[in-house]
């Protein structure tokens, strides 16, 4: 979309749509904190159950929550691969990939551009390998995941300086600094919007 918005009410939810996205972008790394609620395998293969429905909802949906969700079930498997000390690198780079992926779906929603299908099937396989780990770990190393999950709780996370930023590192692995990139350009845009209520390079 380009050129002027078609309403005011069409400007402000595009522009409360970019600030949401924002907060949640930065924020994506917390939602570890309602796992700890979890006492049975159950409750935490439901978490991938929902990431799964959520994935499906992607090309149509409008609630940033089904890419926070992903992003959490990715976050739990990534942290799986490290209390495990998993020797396999490529499955946390199949994590990672679709982390970074997820963050491009997220984009391409809240620039209101459609999500290619090919996109969803890394993020697909990532929550694979993701749910795949946590079954291992709850079973063969469960003081271990137990640990790890404590260690990330939104406490842990507001006190503990740099701590957000590392975790945005390690699940983003090599895409962490395009993402960083992507956030800047994304303040900027938002700037322009709120000040101009245009897109950028946009015409009558």
């Amino acid at each position: 979309m380009r050129g002027k918005f078609k309403d005011a009410d069409d400007a402000r939810r595009t522009i409360a749509s970019l600030e949401h996205q924002k907060t949640r972008q930065r924020r994506r790394c917390e939602q570890l904190g309602w796992l700890l609620g979890f006492q049975e395998k159950d409750s935490l293969l439901e978490a991938f159950t929902l990431s799964f429905f959520a994935l499906e909802r992607w090309p149509t949906t409008t609630d940033y929550s089904d890419f926070n969700q992903i992003s959490s079930t990715l976050m739990l498997g990534a942290l799986c691969h490290k209390c495990l000390g998993v020797v396999e690198q490529d499955l946390l780079e199949d994590i990672q990939h679709a982390a970074f992926m997820t963050v491009v779906c997220a984009r391409l929603r809240n620039h209101r551009k459609p999500i290619p299908p090919a996109n969803l099937e890394p993020v697909k396989h990532g929550l694979i390998v993701a749910q795949d780990l946590m079954e291992y770990a709850y079973e063969h190393e469960r003081q271990a995941l137990i640990n790890v999950l404590k260690h990330n709780t939104h406490e842990t996370l507001d006190e503990t300086p740099g701590l957000r930023e590392a975790h945005e590192r390690f699940i983003l692995g090599k895409h962490y600094e395009q993402v960083r990139q992507w956030e800047l350009e994304d303040d900027a845009f938002l700037g322009e919007l709120q000040e101009t209520g245009k897109f950028k390079n946009g015409g009558e």
